[in-house]
């Protein structure tokens, strides 16, 4: 609902300028110090040779398990998402940018007039000027690598065509059902199936 309700915003601000990039933020789960370190148990048999022999692990093995500690987030780790949020949170606070009331991924500037949807490591950007983009951009790259597509044609796995002088944006959700179906393990019907009623 926010992405929507966003990317509406910007088509209706088209016209005084507004504009939409996206932002992707790089290994920000593996970014996250822990506050406090865990340790995790891994069977040696789930090493290739090539590692073994590399980081000498036979020299640490203990009942067939290698022992590791985890100074780092990454993924799979249960608190890695919230350790992450709150890191960046506080990095986005201290550049000036505050969360929404009332939304759970909507944020905007205390000043400026950058609004912007965060959905785990993606940015959805709504912005009036490159030296607004450029300010955003010094926030997130004081902690993190990010990437960002100018066009604003690829956000949270949609493809967004816009249109700012008709006052247009389409959403398209390319191989949506083909990927679903999949997924599901559905099989095509070799026959036709036709409706029960002659009117549905």
């Amino acid at each position: 609902l926010e992405t929507k309700l966003l990317l509406n915003s910007v088509i209706s601000d088209a016209n005084i300028g507004e504009r939409f990039l996206s932002m992707d933020l790089k290994d920000m789960f593996l970014h996250t110090s822990m506050q406090s370190s865990e340790f995790m148990k891994l069977a040696m048999k789930y090493f290739p040779q090539d590692i073994i022999e590399k980081y000498n692990l036979t020299d640490v093995v203990h009942d067939g398990y290698i022992f590791i500690k985890i100074k780092k987030g990454m993924y799979d780790l249960k608190q890695a998402s919230v350790l992450a949020y709150q890191h960046l949170s506080k990095l986005l606070t201290d550049g000036g940018y505050k969360q929404i009331l009332g939304s759970l991924g909507m944020w905007k500037h205390e000043t400026r007039k950058t609004v912007f949807c965060l959905c785990l490591d993606d940015f959805g950007v709504k912005y009036f000027s490159k030296e607004d983009v450029q300010h955003f951009h010094d926030t997130i790259a004081t902690e993190y690598t990010c990437k960002i597509d100018w066009k604003g044609e690829n956000f949270l796995r949609y493809t967004i065509k816009w249109d700012y002088e008709k006052g247009r944006v389409d959403i398209i959700m390319t191989n949506y059902i083909r990927n679903a179906l999949k997924q599901l393990l559905y099989k095509m019907k070799v026959y036709p199936q036709y409706s029960l009623h002659e009117h549905t």
